[in-house]
């Protein structure tokens, strides 16, 4: 438990329940850091949107060719939220993602993915 100018807040199991004056309410988030103004939840999130797409090739003589393009996938967003501690929310910030592929030629290596690790 601890306690931010008279709120008290409280770890309860994956989540935080934070309490002032007579409501408590709980912090549904990966991770959340709290201040003396308030908290800035960390959130997991999966959307289909337009994102960039970066391919990198390498042929059997060890050239590389890097292309970029659009590409509509369904891709991990990871959002930052702040609020006061009766629950105002204050800022919303979201990180996109971008879609990646790697061929390695005569290696026989291929990957593709994003660059978001979840938390």
């Amino acid at each position: 438990m601890s306690a931010f100018n008279g709120t008290l807040v409280y770890k309860t199991g994956e989540s935080f329940a934070v309490k002032v004056k007579n409501s408590t309410y709980l912090i549904n988030a990966s991770e959340v850091f709290f201040f003396n103004w308030g908290f800035v939840a960390v959130g997991n999130e999966s959307e289909v949107r337009m994102v960039p797409f970066v391919k990198f090739n390498v042929d059997v003589y060890g050239r590389t060719n890097v292309s970029t393009g659009n590409l509509t996938a369904e891709v991990p967003v990871v959002v930052l939220r702040a609020c006061s501690y009766d629950g105002k929310p204050l800022w919303n910030l979201t990180f996109p993602s971008y879609a990646w592929t790697y061929d390695g030629g005569r290696y026989g290596i291929k990957e593709n993915g994003t660059p978001f690790r979840r938390f």
